[in-house]
């Protein structure tokens, strides 16, 4: 199953020689564990979104069977909403995440590798 992102998961698998058989695509994970919890399929997705849905709803967390490179996660806007302090807020919010997580990840495995 996969998000409708060919990224850094399509292209390892190609360079691992690893036939995957995507399906369905879906546009986002909103209803990703209804559909794992009610097929045999499996999904592939960013670790922190995993551990999320598998809290949430009773799934595992399994490791990946092949090494995924780190990704950068990037915003895009309509230029009509670039000085909008809403979505301002919104953008600030997103970015203090993602670094927050980034900088943990990153602590850990300064822990681990020593």
């Amino acid at each position: 199953m996969s998000v409708l992102y060919r990224g850094p998961v399509t292209r390892c698998s190609k360079k691992h020689k690893i036939n995957r058989r995507v399906l369905p695509e879906l546009p986002g994970f909103l209803g990703l564990a209804v559909i794992i919890l009610t097929t045999d399929l499996i999904a592939t997705l960013p670790r922190h979104t995993g551990e999320t849905l598998a809290r949430a709803n009773g799934l595992r967390v399994l490791a990946c069977p092949m090494p995924i490179p780190s990704f950068t996660v990037k915003q895009h806007w309509h230029e009509c909403y670039h000085h909008d302090p809403a979505n301002q807020w919104l953008r600030n919010t997103c970015a203090n995440l993602f670094q927050r997580k980034v900088g943990k990840e990153r602590s850990r495995l300064r822990r681990v590798s020593r």
